[in-house]
């Protein structure tokens, strides 16, 4: 396959290979995907002037006939990870040689290094780079570089960028540097940093919302059954956990966990529970959302108060009350004003009343099956029909 290699070509975004085509008719081909990925890859060379240094006998030409040998299995699976087409291409061994030649010319001069390419020595689980990466982190001492270097060592096996991970979670680093740090540790499966990262949680600012849940998500990766039942008992109280618990409970690892670890969803719902409870306009989706999939029968008086609330809670409210009940001859207002969302309460609060006691929610089937015929009453169809 020959790489297009004209100026408007060259210009196409390197660091974001897949286009969106939510407008477009049609799908790119699985070969003008390649071709966006090959041209992607030798202007990511091409670009780079240490790389294309005349002294060192690198041409264009030479890049192009590199990257026409890389084979199309390998382009594949990079872009079957969407967003990370270009660092996963980059993961081959030849085009990992050529990026890291002028790296570090002797034991005293550090030049240049590149976090794209460190990433992809990484995905290569390449050992033969350990060496390399260890100079350049002896000579650099910025926490946002270090980190990506020792998830790379990390992750090709060496022990020393292993340790440095472990320390990195217990500092107080910004999140930025905490995050890869701790994704890393999950992805190894390391055991040994989970109480590592559950004592963080008590340093994290409770303004940021993105830190946490990830954190989280890490935690729930790494920990044995009884590290993670003790991070529930020592961190259930706090706000930031509870938030990114709830946040995060329908992501992996979470949603497992949720179903299947009985403290884990004792303190899912209890967070679930505060948050339909909590007054105010802010719609609680998450919270819904968890108890109903876990048939949590103690939310329903929750719901029933949530339905004189805005429009928006309203909508969520019922819909989970009909799932939850299976009751589907609710009133199926679509705009309900405030009159009609007190009319509506005063139904559900009828109904529990004659229901509370003993009350088993029903099946997610019967559930769903419900909600059907609810939403088919209020387009004005049969329920009979398909």
């Amino acid at each position: 396959m020959v790489v297009d290699t004209s100026d408007d070509s060259r210009g196409i975004e390197t660091s974001r290979v897949r286009e969106r085509y939510d407008l477009a008719p049609t799908r790119p081909s699985s070969d003008e995907l390649r071709r966006r990925l090959r041209i992607a890859l030798a202007a990511r060379f091409v670009d780079d002037p240490r790389i294309m240094d005349p002294s060192g006998g690198t041409s264009i030409d030479f890049i192009l006939a590199v990257v026409r040998d890389v084979p199309d299995v390998h382009l594949d699976s990079a872009l079957s990870e969407p967003d990370e087409e270009l660092e996963d291409a980059l993961a081959y061994p030849t085009l990992i040689a050529i990026a890291t030649k002028q790296w570090v010319v002797d034991d005293s001069a550090l030049v240049a290094w590149d976090v794209d390419v460190t990433r992809a020595v990484a995905r290569l689980h390449d050992r033969q780079y350990a060496p390399l990466l260890r100079r350049i982190r002896e000579r650099d001492g910025s926490d946002d570089d270090q980190v990506w270097l020792a998830v790379a060592l990390a992750q090709i096996g060496d022990t020393s960028g292993l340790t440095w991970l472990r320390a990195a979670v217990g500092w107080n680093l910004d999140w930025p540097q905490l995050i890869p740090a701790a994704r890393a540790l999950a992805d190894l499966r390391d055991t040994v940093a989970a109480p590592l990262i559950a004592q963080r949680f008590t340093h994290l600012d409770p303004k940021q919302t993105f830190a946490p849940g990830l954190m989280v998500q890490a935690l729930a990766t790494v920990a044995t059954a009884a590290q993670w039942r003790r991070a529930l008992g020592d961190l259930g109280a706090s706000p930031i956990f509870r938030r990114a618990l709830l946040e995060h409970a329908d992501s992996h690892p979470l949603d497992s966990l949720v179903r299947v670890d009985s403290a884990t969803r004792a303190l899912a719902l209890d967070v679930a529970r505060e948050a339909l409870a909590k007054p105010g306009d802010t719609t609680p989706l998450q919270a819904a959302h968890l108890v109903v999939v876990c048939r949590d029968g103690r939310a329903i008086p929750l719901l029933v108060a949530m339905l004189t609330r805005s429009l928006a809670i309203y909508r969520l409210a019922v819909a989970a009350l009909v799932e939850l009940s299976g009751v589907d001859s609710a009133s199926t207002w679509s705009n309900p004003d405030s009159l009609e969302r007190r009319s509506a309460r005063s139904f559900w609060d009828h109904w529990w009343t004659g229901h509370h006691e003993g009350f088993e929610p029903v099946s997610a089937a019967a559930g769903q099956t419900a909600v059907l015929h609810w939403r088919l009453r209020a387009l004005g169809l049969d329920r009979a029909t398909p």
